[in-house]
C-alpha cells in the first residue's frame, strides 16, 4: 500500500494507480465468488481483492488535491469522508432499532 502510494506520487498518475487496483480487486472477488467450490482459490480472490481495495486508497485520497488547490481541495476530501460516513448509516439502523425495540436484529441480515 505505501509501495503504491509512493509509485503513483513518483509518477504523478494517481488517477491510473486508483483505477488499476480497484479493477483487479473487483475482478479477484468476481473470480473468488465464481469458484468458491474450491475454497483455496475463493480465498485468494478474496485476499487479492482487498489488497486491491486497499492499495488504491492512498492514491484515492490524493486526487482532490491533484486539480483542487486551497480550501476547494480540503472541501474535496471533506466530501469523500461525509460520504463516506453516510454509507455506515444504513449498516447501524438495523441494529439501533433492535435496540430501540428490545429485540436482536435478524441474524444474517447484513
Amino acid at each position: 500500500m505505501v509501495l503504491w502510494g509512493r509509485r503513483a506520487d513518483r509518477r504523478g498518475t494517481r488517477s491510473l494507480h486508483c483505477a488499476v487496483p480497484m479493477v483487479i480487486g473487483g475482478l479477484a472477488l468476481a473470480v473468488g465468488q465464481f469458484l468458491i467450490t474450491i475454497p483455496w482459490i475463493g480465498y485468494a480472490g478474496l485476499c487479492l481483492s482487498l489488497m486491491g481495495v486497499m492499495s488504491s486508497a492512498p492514491a484515492f485520497f490524493a486526487l482532490p488535491s491533484t486539480f483542487l488547490t486551497g480550501l476547494a481541495a480540503a472541501a474535496g476530501l471533506a466530501f469523500i469522508n461525509s460520504v463516506g460516513q453516510q454509507c455506515r448509516l444504513p449498516r447501524a439502523l438495523p441494529g439501533r432499532l433492535g435496540d430501540r425495540q428490545r429485540s436482536a436484529p435478524p441474524v444474517g441480515r447484513w
